[in-house]
């Protein structure tokens, strides 16, 4: 999965085929995308060689018949949260969210990437329509300009990260990124208000994300309790509960609260239906996973003999 994401965080970074440029400058992507580009040459030199076009020409259909059947869902779920929010696509300051079904990705697996302006949300094939996760999404492509432009009124951030800095169970990005800790404590707030939760399960999942270094899910949840009923668009509360913050408030929520959660369970990946007994690989696929073995591996003259050895099969008669 990890690799998986790595490439695919490549691919929503290049321009359309056969160009395939990167979209933004080099020193603009992360650092795991970067350590890919050396493998771009190659991937325009495939895509020519193999004739991906012609081949897109038989399996596109299968992508466009599975992202048919999403659309509705997506659709409601995304005119639902801007009704929540009062806030419409176009005063995000955002120009797209590009949802994209890739069949060939882990089974129930859903990566975002954002790129300046463009947000990418890549769906693996699914037993369900993961609609939830892409309202998560969704609900960052909305917030996190919002929260980016008001952060700086937070006092003490260095200091709040620091509550957390070390502690067991705690996600290390929510004790480096405020700004990524401060829209994911909202995102999860803001999920449980437009979900109705009941108190019981409210306080389970604020809990497990307080505990898993989201600090100010408890306050955000709070301060969203009014707003359902309001008028005022997300974008201009969102200003008075950042003004709001209060680090001794915090502080003393930390001391009396944080460490008489339970650690969350930590558990394996679990998919939402039995998975398949694997199927033997077919041998191109193997090829294919070997070059890239070889090519993570600095082996660049052994991955360029397997994937011309690809083309070459792939080709023939």
């Amino acid at each position: 999965m990890a690799q998986f994401a790595q490439y695919m965080g490549l691919a929503v970074a290049l321009t359309d085929p056969p160009q395939l440029k990167p979209r933004v400058r080099e020193e603009q992507l992360p650092d795991e995308t970067r350590a890919l580009l050396g493998f771009v040459d190659l991937l325009q030199e495939f895509y020519l060689k193999a004739h991906i076009t012609q081949r897109w020409t038989d399996a596109g259909f299968q992508y466009e018949s599975e992202m048919n059947q999403l659309r509705p869902k997506i659709s409601a779920v995304l005119l639902q949260t801007d009704a929540f929010l009062r806030t419409s696509i176009g005063g995000s300051g955002r120009q797209a969210m590009r949802i994209i079904v890739e069949l060939l990705a882990p089974q129930n697996s859903i990566s975002m990437r954002a790129y300046q302006n463009d947000y990418f949300v890549v769906i693996g094939p699914s037993a369900s329509s993961r609609i939830d996760d892409i309202r998560h999404s969704y609900l960052h492509f909305q917030l996190d300009e919002i929260v980016n432009r008001n952060i700086a009124v937070i006092e003490n951030k260095d200091q709040l990260l620091a509550l957390v800095a070390g502690e067991q169970g705690v996600e290390a990005t929510y004790t480096r990124q405020f700004g990524l800790m401060t829209v994911e404590s909202l995102i999860r707030a803001l999920e449980l208000r437009m979900d109705r939760s009941t108190a019981l399960r409210a306080n389970d999942v604020v809990a497990s994300a307080y505990r898993s270094g989201l600090l100010l899910t408890p306050y955000f949840y709070g301060a969203l309790q009014s707003f359902p009923g309001g008028t005022a668009s997300f974008r201009d509360t969102f200003a008075a509960m950042a003004q709001g913050i209060s680090f001794k408030t915090e502080r003393d929520r930390f001391q009396s609260t944080f460490h008489s959660i339970p650690l969350p369970q930590h558990q394996e990946a679990t998919t939402e239906v039995p998975a398949a007994s694997p199927e033997p690989e077919a041998p191109m696929r193997a090829m294919i996973v070997e070059a890239q073995t070889a090519y993570n591996s600095m082996d660049n003259d052994g991955a360029r003999a397997l994937f011309d050895r690809v083309l070459r099969e792939s080709t023939e008669p």
